[in-house]
Protein backbone atom coordinates (compact mmCIF):
# COMPACT_ATOMS: atom_id res chain seq x y z
CA UNK A 1 0.00 0.00 0.00
CA UNK A 2 2.85 2.34 0.85
CA UNK A 3 4.40 1.78 -2.58
CA UNK A 4 1.10 2.41 -4.32
CA UNK A 5 0.71 5.78 -2.61
CA UNK A 6 4.30 6.68 -3.46
CA UNK A 7 3.77 5.77 -7.12
CA UNK A 8 0.50 7.72 -7.18
CA UNK A 9 2.25 10.74 -5.70
CA UNK A 10 5.01 10.60 -8.32
CA UNK A 11 2.44 10.15 -11.08
CA UNK A 12 0.42 13.19 -10.02
CA UNK A 13 3.58 15.22 -9.65
CA UNK A 14 4.85 14.20 -13.10
CA UNK A 15 1.50 15.10 -14.67
CA UNK A 16 1.93 18.62 -13.31
CA UNK A 17 -1.23 18.34 -11.23
CA UNK A 18 -2.28 21.64 -9.72
CA UNK A 19 -5.22 22.17 -7.46
CA UNK A 20 -8.02 24.50 -8.51
CA UNK A 21 -7.12 26.95 -5.75
CA UNK A 22 -3.52 27.21 -6.99
CA UNK A 23 -4.65 27.56 -10.62
CA UNK A 24 -7.04 30.35 -9.67
CA UNK A 25 -4.32 32.10 -7.65
CA UNK A 26 -2.73 33.56 -10.81
CA UNK A 27 -6.06 34.87 -12.09
CA UNK A 28 -7.82 35.97 -8.91
CA UNK A 29 -5.15 36.40 -6.28
CA UNK A 30 -5.85 35.43 -2.69
CA UNK A 31 -8.19 38.20 -1.47
CA UNK A 32 -11.50 38.83 -3.23
CA UNK A 33 -14.21 41.40 -2.69
CA UNK A 34 -17.70 40.14 -3.57
CA UNK A 35 -20.43 42.63 -4.38
CA UNK A 36 -23.98 41.38 -4.83
CA UNK A 37 -26.22 43.31 -7.20
CA UNK A 38 -29.69 42.97 -5.70
CA UNK A 39 -32.61 41.92 -7.88
CA UNK A 40 -35.52 44.17 -6.88
CA UNK A 41 -38.15 41.55 -7.65
CA UNK A 42 -36.82 38.85 -5.30
CA UNK A 43 -33.99 40.32 -3.20
CA UNK A 44 -33.71 37.21 -0.97
CA UNK A 45 -32.50 35.16 -3.96
CA UNK A 46 -29.79 37.71 -4.79
CA UNK A 47 -28.54 37.73 -1.21
CA UNK A 48 -28.56 33.93 -1.17
CA UNK A 49 -26.48 33.83 -4.38
CA UNK A 50 -23.98 36.36 -3.01
CA UNK A 51 -23.60 34.43 0.24
CA UNK A 52 -23.25 31.15 -1.65
CA UNK A 53 -20.56 32.61 -3.90
CA UNK A 54 -18.58 33.98 -0.93
CA UNK A 55 -18.80 30.57 0.74
CA UNK A 56 -17.77 28.88 -2.53
CA UNK A 57 -14.68 31.07 -2.77
CA UNK A 58 -13.72 30.29 0.81
CA UNK A 59 -14.54 26.56 0.82
CA UNK A 60 -13.61 25.38 -2.66
CA UNK A 61 -10.93 27.86 -3.70
CA UNK A 62 -9.44 28.72 -0.29
CA UNK A 63 -9.75 32.46 -0.95
CA UNK A 64 -10.31 35.24 1.55
CA UNK A 65 -13.43 37.35 1.09
CA UNK A 66 -12.39 40.84 2.19
CA UNK A 67 -13.42 44.50 2.05
CA UNK A 68 -12.98 46.39 -1.21
CA UNK A 69 -9.83 48.27 -0.15
CA UNK A 70 -7.93 45.08 0.72
CA UNK A 71 -8.85 42.96 -2.30
CA UNK A 72 -6.77 41.71 -5.22
CA UNK A 73 -9.87 41.54 -7.42
CA UNK A 74 -13.50 42.69 -7.15
CA UNK A 75 -16.29 40.42 -8.38
CA UNK A 76 -19.86 41.66 -8.77
CA UNK A 77 -22.49 38.95 -8.98
CA UNK A 78 -25.98 39.42 -10.37
CA UNK A 79 -28.85 37.01 -10.88
CA UNK A 80 -29.81 37.29 -14.54
CA UNK A 81 -32.50 34.61 -14.55
CA UNK A 82 -34.07 32.22 -12.12
CA UNK A 83 -36.51 29.76 -13.65
CA UNK A 84 -38.41 26.89 -12.10
CA UNK A 85 -40.02 24.68 -14.72
CA UNK A 86 -41.94 21.43 -14.25
CA UNK A 87 -40.57 18.40 -16.07
CA UNK A 88 -43.00 15.67 -15.06
CA UNK A 89 -46.63 15.63 -13.97
CA UNK A 90 -48.62 12.91 -12.21
CA UNK A 91 -51.95 11.59 -13.45
CA UNK A 92 -53.80 14.39 -11.60
CA UNK A 93 -51.80 17.10 -13.32
CA UNK A 94 -49.64 18.00 -10.31
CA UNK A 95 -45.97 18.71 -10.98
CA UNK A 96 -43.77 15.93 -9.57
CA UNK A 97 -40.31 16.83 -10.91
CA UNK A 98 -38.99 20.35 -11.43
CA UNK A 99 -35.86 21.91 -12.83
CA UNK A 100 -34.25 25.05 -11.42
CA UNK A 101 -32.16 27.09 -13.83
CA UNK A 102 -29.99 29.90 -12.51
CA UNK A 103 -28.18 32.30 -14.84
CA UNK A 104 -25.58 34.52 -13.20
CA UNK A 105 -23.67 37.52 -14.48
CA UNK A 106 -20.16 37.95 -13.05
CA UNK A 107 -18.31 41.24 -13.47
CA UNK A 108 -14.64 40.75 -12.62
CA UNK A 109 -12.73 43.98 -11.96
CA UNK A 110 -8.95 43.64 -11.56
CA UNK A 111 -6.84 46.21 -9.73
CA UNK A 112 -4.82 46.84 -12.94
CA UNK A 113 -7.99 48.16 -14.65
CA UNK A 114 -8.73 45.04 -16.68
CA UNK A 115 -12.37 43.88 -16.62
CA UNK A 116 -14.16 40.69 -17.60
CA UNK A 117 -17.85 39.90 -17.94
CA UNK A 118 -18.86 36.25 -17.70
CA UNK A 119 -22.36 34.79 -17.83
CA UNK A 120 -22.85 31.24 -16.59
CA UNK A 121 -25.79 29.03 -15.77
CA UNK A 122 -26.50 26.02 -13.63
CA UNK A 123 -29.35 23.54 -13.45
CA UNK A 124 -30.73 21.32 -10.74
CA UNK A 125 -33.51 18.73 -11.06
CA UNK A 126 -35.52 17.92 -7.96
CA UNK A 127 -38.67 16.08 -6.85
CA UNK A 128 -41.70 17.76 -5.33
CA UNK A 129 -43.95 16.44 -2.60
CA UNK A 130 -47.48 15.24 -3.30
CA UNK A 131 -48.94 18.76 -3.31
CA UNK A 132 -46.71 19.85 -6.20
CA UNK A 133 -45.83 23.10 -4.40
CA UNK A 134 -42.25 24.34 -4.14
CA UNK A 135 -41.60 25.16 -0.49
CA UNK A 136 -39.19 27.91 0.53
CA UNK A 137 -36.74 25.32 1.83
CA UNK A 138 -36.87 23.31 -1.40
CA UNK A 139 -36.51 26.49 -3.44
CA UNK A 140 -33.44 27.52 -1.42
CA UNK A 141 -31.86 24.08 -1.85
CA UNK A 142 -32.52 24.14 -5.61
CA UNK A 143 -30.96 27.60 -5.92
CA UNK A 144 -27.95 26.44 -3.87
CA UNK A 145 -27.35 23.41 -6.06
CA UNK A 146 -27.92 25.19 -9.38
CA UNK A 147 -25.72 28.13 -8.35
CA UNK A 148 -22.90 25.75 -7.36
CA UNK A 149 -22.88 24.45 -10.93
CA UNK A 150 -22.87 28.04 -12.25
CA UNK A 151 -19.94 28.92 -9.95
CA UNK A 152 -17.98 25.91 -11.24
CA UNK A 153 -18.65 27.03 -14.80
CA UNK A 154 -17.52 30.56 -13.89
CA UNK A 155 -14.15 29.31 -12.64
CA UNK A 156 -13.74 27.10 -15.71
CA UNK A 157 -14.49 29.98 -18.11
CA UNK A 158 -12.32 32.42 -16.13
CA UNK A 159 -9.30 30.12 -16.18
CA UNK A 160 -9.70 29.22 -19.85
CA UNK A 161 -9.93 32.75 -21.28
Amino acid sequence: MKYFLLILLFFLNSCAYKSLSSLSEDELGQRIYVKTIINKIEPKNSILLGDNFAQYLQSYLNKEVVDNEESDVDISIKENKLIFSPLYYDELGNAKVNKAIVEILFLVDYKNGKKKQIITSGEYIFNLDSSGVISDELKREAINQASLRAFNEFIFVLLNN
